[in-house]
């Protein structure tokens, strides 16, 4: 039986008054026992990050192998959760109002496995009953197949953390890791037909700035299931000089052309950068540093997309239900 040996939330935070908070949250795996499977807490993650604030995102995530859950196997069964086995709580009676949530996890096998989500979320959190409710479930999703249409991208990237120069690196551009120029994305099939092409610019999150998180949602041109690409396909850009050094970047795609979606594909997941910085002045403007103008993204093989492929998702079980928690 495979079980989860790694799990991120990607999550976003409504651009509207006082949907911030300051307060940590905790994400919370039940998978059918007694007992929850995972009780994780999460809580600012740098300095630099911007956590649950008005209109941003955050990235996090826990290694079930090393974090004192287990000794040495996964902990979590995806094939046995229900659309009440999965829910975010918050910390403390800071109101919080996200606005998208996504959970995915990666199994002994290196398949990546989407596990729930949900998109305008309508739920204030608050462990304050007069201002919201504790906790709230994220329904199950499928992983697609290969065949799935595809009808909207899901972006999430974060910047490296900047550090600052010293005595012994006086050089600043060295630590200089986010930019305010525009990346676009691009997504060609097997035959060079565009299917993508969208730019990111200025919207309402701290946009790649260093130790920030971002999750965009991303419209296609067409439809298109990852049958159709190749390991050329994906491609992303910047578009101008200020260079870029990115930590971590999650493309999955979704199948619905707008609202909560069944199916979702993982496309790209790279969880530690290798590709250096990128900018339009290959040389960073000062010949330190070697920048790309663009990289090409590397598609996930079927093996780590598909590897669980069960159209069937469990029941909940007959003691718990999907309804909040609070107030």
């Amino acid at each position: 039986m495979t079980k989860l040996k790694k799990i991120w939330v990607g999550l976003l935070t409504k651009n509207i008054s006082d949907a911030g908070s300051k307060t940590g949250f905790v994400l919370i795996v039940n998978d059918g026992g007694n007992v929850d499977s995972l009780h994780a807490s999460f809580g600012k993650k740098s300095v630099q990050s911007n956590h649950l604030s008005r209109g941003e995102a955050g990235i996090y995530s826990r290694d079930l192998k090393s974090s004192g859950f287990n000794s040495g196997t996964g902990i979590i069964d995806p094939k046995k959760l229900s659309d009440s086995s999965v829910r975010i709580g918050i910390r403390g009676d800071d109101e919080w109002r996200p606005q998208h949530g996504l959970i995915w996890g990666q199994d002994e096998n290196e398949t990546i496995i989407p596990i729930a989500m949900e998109e305008d979320i309508s739920v204030k959190l608050s462990t304050d009953s007069q201002e919201g409710k504790i906790s709230l479930p994220l329904r199950r999703v499928r992983p697609g197949k290969k065949d799935t249409r595809i009808r909207r991208l899901l972006l999430m990237v974060e910047t490296q953390q900047q550090s600052f120069p010293g005595a012994e690196n006086p050089d600043p551009i060295r630590f200089e890791t986010g930019t305010n120029d525009p990346i676009k994305l691009v997504v060609k099939n097997k035959s060079g037909t565009i299917l993508v092409n969208h730019e990111i610019s200025d919207t309402p999150q701290s946009d790649l700035e260093p130790g920030n998180d971002n999750f965009y949602i991303i419209p296609v041109i067409s439809s298109f299931a990852k049958k159709d690409l190749n390991a050329n396909s994906i491609v992303l850009s910047i578009l101008g000089n200020d260079s870029w050094l990115p930590g971590k970047m999650f493309l999955f795609g979704l199948d619905t052309a707008s609202g909560r979606p069944s199916n979702i594909i993982p496309l790209v997941h790279i969880d530690s950068w290798k590709d250096g910085r990128m900018s339009k002045d290959t040389e960073d403007g000062a010949g330190s540093i070697t920048s790309k103008p663009s990289v090409t993204l590397k598609l996930l093989s079927d093996k780590e997309s598909f590897g669980f492929t069960k159209d069937t998702i469990a029941q909940p079980p007959p003691f718990g239900g999907g309804g909040l928690i609070g107030g």
